[in-house]
């Protein structure tokens, strides 16, 4: 992590008085600031793929519920997110280079928190770093740049995911916790 820091975070977190307050929000907002300034940039290069697009443009994902983290068959990484002001849930599916990095025990445990929350991100491009892949539809290899997500969550963790595509979707309820609402039509019964 380059700007948000586990020592800026926790910084945030032991404020006592208003000056300290204000000199700690301070050093946040000039990181989130630079950060910003990184990812607009990031976002405009040419070769970045609509996954990593789409993912800078949902904006800040702090205090989403982190459902499920998962690793299907194959070199991808799944997350399940859940944010209070969206409808639906969010899957974020990463074609990694390589296996995740997880480091437990970045924060100190007094400052850990259940449910799992995503606190803060950082999303970058290794420069000049570019893995081949052989798509479906096409005999030649393709070099595709690689990026690095680190994900901090409330729990302690860290995660560090190197990967060449992402896939972002928005999972909207097709029914609701109501077990006699329906969805877009007419109830449909069933007997035996």
């Amino acid at each position: 992590m380059r700007y948000f820091t586990p020592e800026l975070y926790l910084a945030m977190q032991a404020v006592e008085a208003p000056a300290e307050f204000r000199a700690a929000n301070a050093r946040w907002e000039r990181a989130v600031q630079q950060y910003y300034t990184d990812l607009a940039g990031l976002k405009d290069a040419k070769d970045v793929p609509d996954g990593v697009r789409r993912f800078i443009e949902l904006g800040s994902l702090h205090d989403a519920e982190v459902r499920e983290i998962g690793v299907p068959p194959g070199i991808r990484v799944l997350v399940m997110l859940k944010e209070e002001n969206r409808a639906g849930t969010l899957l974020l599916t990463y074609s990694t280079v390589d296996k995740p990095v997880v480091t437990f025990g970045v924060l100190p445990r007094e400052h850990y928190s259940v449910p799992r929350i995503w606190l803060y991100d950082e999303l970058e491009r290794e420069k000049g770093v570019y893995h081949r892949v052989r798509s479906r539809y096409s005999a030649p290899e393709e070099a595709r740049p690689v990026f690095r997500h680190s994900i901090l969550l409330s729990d302690g963790v860290e995660l560090c995911l190197r990967f060449y595509a992402l896939q972002v979707l928005e999972l909207r309820p097709l029914l609701d916790n109501e077990p006699s609402a329906s969805y877009g039509g007419d109830a449909v019964s069933a007997s035996a």
